[in-house]
């Protein structure tokens, strides 16, 4: 079963979740080599039970994939400029993705079909995300094991953009994290039962405050604007939630084909 809550071309950005809706002129900046939407505010999102890995674009005439690797899971991806530094053109518009399950790497999509070598670094790689400055931003976790960290790419080697302490978010972090308007750095749990979302300022000062919290796993989450946002939880559904809330406003997106764990609305 599909089941489409509200028309995710515009309608759903701005009519179910109170937005104001964009010029009909409006479009996206193309991303070389991927035939994607060039209106604004369609939903994509990534699945941890399809392998090869893909990512999927949702429209109102149904799902498909833009992209598809040729091998391995992809667990988590961005759409963005390529910073100096990596194995590609400076300022290329990209789709940047990695697996987080089993893989130490970040790539970019080349094609629909093919993707190349951007970064190998020494520890698994959980979540990519742009961020501050322009920068590309990555995370290692080991779940209740040690401190995380999310790493920054912002024109030379990855640097440490902040330390992810256990102790402020009640003991567990799989290294799901999401930047909202202004560059402001929120982190969720990730699969875990009650997890939740934290305003994170980096350096961990002030401690983490609790922003949203839900009784089960809170995956891949993408803000629409400052206060609402969607978050994935493994589950054939993407859901809508907002700052202070408890539990989902409702579902955006379902497909009971998919297990979703990343979703970005472009």
């Amino acid at each position: 079963m599909v089941r489409m809550i509200a028309l995710v071309v515009v309608i759903l950005c701005a009519a179910a979740m109170g937005l104001a809706q964009p010029a009909t002129n409006a479009q996206v900046v193309p991303v070389p080599g991927l035939q994607l939407p060039t209106q604004p505010g369609v939903m994509y999102l990534a699945t941890r039970n399809v392998s090869p890995g893909v990512v999927l674009c949702v429209t109102p005439g149904g799902v498909m994939p833009v992209f598809t690797r040729p091998a391995n899971n992809l667990t988590s991806f961005a759409f963005g400029r390529i910073p100096k530094g990596l194995q590609a053109e400076a300022g290329m518009m990209s789709l940047v993705f990695c697996n987080g399950i089993s893989q130490k790497s970040i790539w970019r999509a080349v094609s629909p079909i093919n993707e190349a070598l951007l970064l190998t670094v020494r520890d698994y790689v959980r979540e990519v995300a742009f961020g501050p400055r322009g920068g590309l931003y990555f995370s290692h976790s080991t779940g209740a094991a040690a401190d995380g960290r999310i790493m920054g790419l912002t024109g030379g080697p990855p640097a440490l953009y902040t330390k992810i302490e256990l102790a402020k978010i009640d003991g567990f972090w799989a290294g799901n994290f999401a930047f909202a308007p202004g560059d402001r750095l929120f982190v969720s749990n990730g699969n875990v039962e009650g997890a939740k979302i934290w305003k994170y300022t980096p350096g961990g000062v002030p401690d983490p405050t609790v922003v949203f919290k839900d009784t089960g796993s809170i995956l891949g989450f993408w803000f629409l604007n400052n206060e609402n946002f969607l978050y994935t939880n493994g589950s054939s559904k993407v859901l809508k939630g907002h700052i202070g809330g408890s539990g989902p406003d409702g579902v955006a997106y379902e497909n009971e084909k998919y297990k979703f764990c990343d979703v970005v609305v472009r």
